[in-house]
């Protein structure tokens, strides 16, 4: 199971490889048209961060995709295998691969600040991963992971410019951390509720496994939102 997921992930980081094609054609265009001098090395350092964002969102959306379009949850939950070594299977090779990306980016320094664009990228993956339990539709999961995204942007600005007051510590920390805190205020209980999801699920609708996403999931993020609201004027 294990090397079919490799191979799975492996595909869809083939399909949003082909963005490389965005580069000599971005070449082109500027020789032809622009005339604003682009460095090769600016451009590809611009292709391969869309190529991660690309990959991380649509590696999660599909996490569970072949299942829902062949039918296969059946076969998947008939397999005597512990649930918890199922996504093990599932979420290890995609997040495995990210990192892989993620260092070279830190290799080649493609990142003006490294640490919270790794943050980032993973908070992206991951949270593309655990919605996908809580709903049926790849439109309205892209949704979803849009708004979680920009609730996590949001976040994360208020507790850095929260932190940097303080004083304690230097400006970059005080965004890293902003960055780090709001990613797991964000992942947490996303994850207990793609966990509980998956721990009782069964070959009934889908919409019957929200509950923990009703019960654990929408209060996180309401508090979040109302956190943003009260503090709205002071630091966003």
């Amino acid at each position: 199971m294990l090397k079919k997921e490799f191979r799975d992930t492996l595909k869809i980081l083939l399909e949003c490889s082909s963005i490389l094609l965005a580069i000599p054609l971005a070449k082109i265009l500027d020789k032809l048209v622009f005339h604003q001098g682009w460095r090769f090395r600016d451009v590809f350092d611009i292709t391969f961060i869309v190529i991660l964002f690309v990959f991380s969102i649509f590696s999660g959306l599909y996490v569970f995709q072949s299942e829902k379009k062949d039918r296969g949850f059946e076969y998947l939950l008939s397999l005597p295998i512990k649930r918890s070594k199922i996504i093990f299977c599932k979420i290890f090779p995609r997040l495995s691969i990210l990192l892989l990306l993620l260092a070279v980016t830190l290799i080649f320094s493609i990142f003006d600040i490294p640490l919270q664009g790794c943050i980032t990228i993973i908070t992206l993956q991951l949270s593309a991963v655990f919605l996908t339990l809580a709903v049926d539709s790849l439109i309205i999961h892209f949704i979803g992971i849009f708004i979680l995204f920009t609730l996590f942007q949001l976040f994360s600005n208020l507790i850095f410019y929260f932190i940097n007051n303080l004083g304690v510590f230097q400006l970059t920390y005080s965004a890293f951390f902003g960055e780090l805190f709001s990613s797991l205020i964000l992942l947490i209980p996303l994850g207990i509720s793609f966990i509980l999801s998956f721990k009782n699920f069964d070959l009934k609708p889908l919409k019957f496994h929200t509950k923990p996403y009703l019960f654990i999931t929408l209060p996180a993020i309401a508090i979040q939102i109302l956190i943003l609201f009260l503090y709205n004027n002071k630091y966003i």
